[in-house]
């Protein structure tokens, strides 16, 4: 077994890997903007922003990419301005270039056409920014780095599930269309859960408005936890619920009860939401991403050595490019091409999150299945699950 790993090891160590990384520069867009701008010397320069995601994207695959070769990995990265132009795009999928490739990272548009071809030619390629799962039907060397609402509300009902299915659970009806297909969801998901893990009684169903506690204040329990979970993404009720429960929770009959709340990843960037109220609700919220800077082993060195390189610190768009090729590129260097067929099988630690990959079916791609639960805790954000 041994003499095996070492002739693989020597097998890949003597290839060169052809990964392309396709993202909207936009060069001369940022040509245009600059030669448009007075030239006065007070005035800071700043990139189109596509262009500067794209490049702190582009600064991580770097990282991960000179990470690796000290590993033995021979990579020929190239790198390709889509500049959001379809036709330029479509004309590269046709180039012997294309042909060649072993990995295609990106793009951010005419995705479906780029997956097709790739599955046509039996390309391995990463979508690592949100877009449909319809991308993986009948693709089946596409993948999808991020995870979708459906594995996150999944999550959240499984967590729920195995620690509090027997606690007083509020599932709240917010009257919004909008908001309907996320209720619909949860409603599916959580009752099957807190029921196949012991509770006796589904889920309370609450249609309410924000500002009202008529439809709850009754039904509220001071033996066990209440729990509310509120899929909206209307920041406006959201707020005006904290408010709400603040405000019953003040009063002196209801100042002993143990109050929770279960919300979305939009929520994350609601700034208006109170922080102690955060904290006092045991606010919970699933994201697929969660960069930790105290505990990690992996996220503080990442973030040294790219200060180290590029004189600035990586932000979001660095870390998930670091992660996509370091996961990719990384099972190469383990087991060679043939690793994109098996993305189930692999698992490695990252910077700020986790690729759990399940096959959409036997024709179709692979999708992420994971997602963090996080938990407001002292002020901080922690993970609890899994």
């Amino acid at each position: 077994m041994q003499a095996d790993q070492k002739q693989n090891r020597e097998r890949i160590s003597n290839s060169t890997f052809e990964v392309a990384l396709m993202l909207p520069f936009c060069l001369d867009k940022n040509q245009s903007l600059m030669e448009s701008r007075s030239s006065s010397a007070n005035s800071p320069v700043e990139l189109f922003e596509p262009t500067r995601q794209s490049l702190d994207f582009y600064h991580g695959v770097m990282l991960a990419v000179d990470s690796l070769r000290q590993y033995g990995l021979n990579i020929h990265l190239h790198v390709f301005d889509t500049a959001r132009d379809s036709a330029k795009l479509s004309k590269y999928v046709k180039e012997a270039e294309f042909a060649g490739l072993d990995l295609i990272i990106g793009p951010t548009e005419q995705v479906e056409m780029v997956a097709k071809a790739a599955s046509e030619k039996k390309i391995a390629m990463i979508c690592p920014f949100a877009y449909t799962n319809k991308i993986l039907l009948g693709n089946a060397t596409v993948s999808k780095a991020v995870t979708t609402a459906s594995v996150m509300i999944n999550a959240v009902a499984d967590h729920i599930g195995k620690l509090y299915a027997t606690e007083n659970i509020f599932l709240i009806d917010t009257r919004s269309k909008k908001d309907q297909p996320l209720y619909n969801a949860f409603r599916s998901e959580l009752n099957a859960k807190v029921l196949s893990n012991g509770a006796k009684d589904s889920v309370k169903m609450i249609r309410t408005e924000a500002s009202s506690s008529k439809a709850w204040i009754d039904r509220l329990s001071k033996e066990k936890v209440n729990i509310f979970v509120i899929p909206s993404t209307d920041l406006s009720f959201v707020n005006s619920f904290f408010n709400t429960l603040q405000g019953v929770s003040l009063k002196t009959q209801y100042k002993d009860y143990q109050f929770m709340i279960f919300g979305l990843e939009e929520w994350l960037k609601y700034d208006e939401i109170e922080a102690n109220l955060k904290v006092k609700f045991n606010l919970h919220l699933p994201s697929p991403v969660f960069p930790s800077f105290v505990d990690s082993a992996r996220t503080i060195p990442f973030i040294k050595a790219f200060r180290s390189k590029f004189s600035t610190d990586p932000d979001r768009f660095a870390m998930m490019g670091f992660d996509v090729a370091y996961f990719y590129l990384g099972g190469f260097l383990h087991e060679g091409r043939d690793f994109s067929s098996h993305l189930d099988r692999y698992d490695v630690e990252l910077v700020h999150t986790r690729f759990r990959f399940r096959k959409m079916g036997e024709d179709s791609g692979f999708l992420n299945d994971h997602s963090y639960i996080l938990r407001y805790q002292d002020f901080q954000l922690k993970v609890v699950y899994p």
